[in-house]
């Protein structure tokens, strides 16, 4: 017999407790990261938001955010993040 592995979907992600991404249909747990990746995810959104402003297009917003109407982002595991909503 054949074991199939469900993948997780969104709605699995939204019921997760904690900060969670959902990668590749598994919903993976994430860990604090230390000063140097928080200093250069700060850089990238800095960056970010100073090209939105220079452009007058879109918003750059840091880590740890909720957007309205979700609960978590939906991202790659292990990087720092920055967004940029256009």
């Amino acid at each position: 017999m054949t074991h199939v592995e469900q993948r997780a979907t969104l709605a699995d992600l939204y019921q997760s407790t904690g900060k969670a991404e959902l990668v590749g249909g598994t919903i993976v747990e994430l860990m604090p990261t230390g000063r140097k990746p928080n200093r250069v995810a700060f850089r990238i959104a800095r960056s970010l938001d100073d090209f939105a402003q220079e452009t007058g297009k879109g918003e750059a917003y840091t880590d740890n955010m909720v957007r309205a109407g979700a609960s978590k982002w939906i991202g790659y595991s292990g990087r720092p993040q920055s967004h940029l909503v256009l």
